[in-house]
């Protein structure tokens, strides 16, 4: 065997013994949330970042309560678990409850406020302003009118980065004010960052 086709075996033995980051998802929704960040894990194309995901309703806490359980189950070093859903008519205090909670347990908390609209919104056009959540979607169906609930990654896959930035400056801004429960902000695309890993489009 020549020194390069030892050195290309080596390399593939490497990766293939690197392990998988797992990425665990408790959300809310039926459609879009799995959805996007599904159709996000394939368009990646990563063999180091698995993303499992579950689909639950309730309150706040209750999200939580489900990220734990999964956690205490699944736990490894290189696991994470996040809780995403929407504001919804949940209150500031059982938010804030929720956080307490997650922020004890190491879970990764994502409201979409005033909705996951928000996220998608923000790969076509820049802050919407303040919004509710019927506001958020009808503002989304003026940029994309057969918008449903329903979505293909692929549709937003070109603005995805600008979405990222808009919305990083928003949740700074709000951070910066010590305002986390602002509207409009969302923390999705933290996750979607680490789901997208060093994917290079």
């Amino acid at each position: 065997m020549s020194q390069r086709e030892r050195i290309r075996k080596s390399a593939r033995s490497e990766s293939f013994r690197q392990p998988r980051a797992l990425i665990y998802v408790v959300h809310e929704g039926e459609l879009t949330e799995p959805q996007y960040l599904k159709g996000l894990e394939r368009a990646c194309r990563q063999n180091r970042v698995e993303l499992k995901l579950a689909q639950v309703s309730g309150n706040p806490r209750y999200y939580v309560d489900k990220a734990i359980e999964l956690k205490v189950k699944n736990q490894d070093e290189m696991d994470q678990f996040w809780c995403v859903f929407d504001q919804d008519d949940h209150s500031v205090k059982q938010l804030e409850e929720a956080k307490m909670l997650a922020d004890l347990h190491g879970i990764h908390l994502v409201v979409s406020i005033p909705s996951l609209e928000l996220w998608l919104y923000l790969h076509h056009k820049e802050n919407p302003g303040m919004s509710s959540q019927s506001e958020m979607e009808k503002k989304l169906k003026r940029i994309l009118p057969d918008y449903n609930k329903s979505v293909e990654f692929k549709d937003y896959q070109s603005g995805y980065r600008d979405a990222v930035k808009r919305s990083a400056k928003m949740l700074a801004s709000a951070e910066s004010e010590n305002d986390y429960w602002r509207n409009p902000t969302t923390r999705i695309h933290l996750l979607c960052e680490s789901i997208r890993g060093d994917c290079n489009w």
